[in-house]
């Protein structure tokens, strides 16, 4: 029996049982055999709708050496399996866009590609509108209303489920290291959001780069500076550490203001002591 006869096999078996639940089962079944590979097939019908439309003054004999090519063809497979999952037209639009220069751009990294598009796996639609907010100007008031105005919806953090939802978009940005702390002086820091260390959050260079190959327009007129783990990690030691020093020094502090005290009234006590007994000694002569 070939695999691909076993694979079918098992999967037969799986929905075989799955369909046994009630009602849920059922469900389920018609999901896995109807509703999930038209979805797929769907996504990828209209990713090569997108990227046909784009690239209709390339030559058909281009195209088929760079569908020829191990390098395209590595980033094909990357992006076809994102775009099954993609949920919406603008992720598809995305991925269309690392296609496309992959087939027109002759210097197209494929290995910086690669990882820049692991990047954008890690993050979801909301957390792609964030970033690019926050590579626009600072310093063009009208442009950050126009897109406040448009994606009005991922700035509305007006609860606490939904501003807790929105700092963890913004966590998950900085830990990939997109965005972070840029040395500048916002003109319109209403229109900026900000971290422990009251510097403005701007994009980053792995940002830009991020947002280049996926099409999305940006400014670059500052470039945030990404905080790294392990210099997190190395100042809250640093700041143990001065704790620690801190107390050690307190504690070494009093032990000797407590010493000194102690001999000054040792002192005292033993001076008042030697004039009673000067006293003592007198009236007994």
């Amino acid at each position: 029996m070939k695999d691909t006869d076993v694979q079918e096999f098992a999967l037969a078996y799986a929905k075989g049982l799955v369909s046994a639940i009630p009602v849920i089962g059922g469900l389920t079944v018609e999901l896995l055999n109807f509703a999930i590979p038209n979805q797929r097939q769907e996504r990828i019908e209209t990713l090569l709708n997108i990227l046909a439309s784009r690239v209709f003054n390339i030559s058909e004999q281009e195209l088929k050496q760079k569908f020829q090519s191990t390098d395209f063809i590595d980033i094909f497979e990357d992006v076809l399996l994102q775009s099954v999952r993609a949920t919406s037209q603008e992720r598809l639009e995305y991925l269309a866009s690392v296609l496309e220069k992959g087939l027109k751009e002759e210097d197209f990294d494929r290995i910086q590609s690669k990882r820049l598009l692991e990047i954008l796996e890690k993050i979801n639609d909301t957390e792609v509108l964030l970033l690019q907010y926050h590579a626009l100007s600072q310093y063009e008031a009208e442009k950050l209303r126009d897109f406040m105005n448009i994606h009005g919806r991922i700035f509305d953090n007006d609860d606490l489920q939904k501003k807790a939802m929105f700092d963890h978009y913004l966590d998950n940005l900085i830990t990939l290291g997109l965005i972070g702390p840029c040395d500048c002086e916002p003109k319109f820091s209403s229109n900026r959001q900000y971290i422990a260390t009251d510097d403005p959050i701007c994009a980053t260079q792995l940002a830009y780069m991020l947002l280049q190959l996926i099409d999305l327009k940006f400014d670059a007129d500052f470039v945030g500076t990404p905080i790294n783990a392990l210099d997190v990690s190395r100042g809250l030691l640093s700041t143990t550490q001065q704790l620690k020093n801190q107390i050690e020094y307190t504690k070494n502090n009093t032990v000797r203001e407590f010493e000194k005290d102690m001999k000054q009234g040792l002192n005292t006590f033993n001076n008042e002591l030697e004039r009673k007994f000067k006293r003592i000694s007198r009236g007994l002569s």
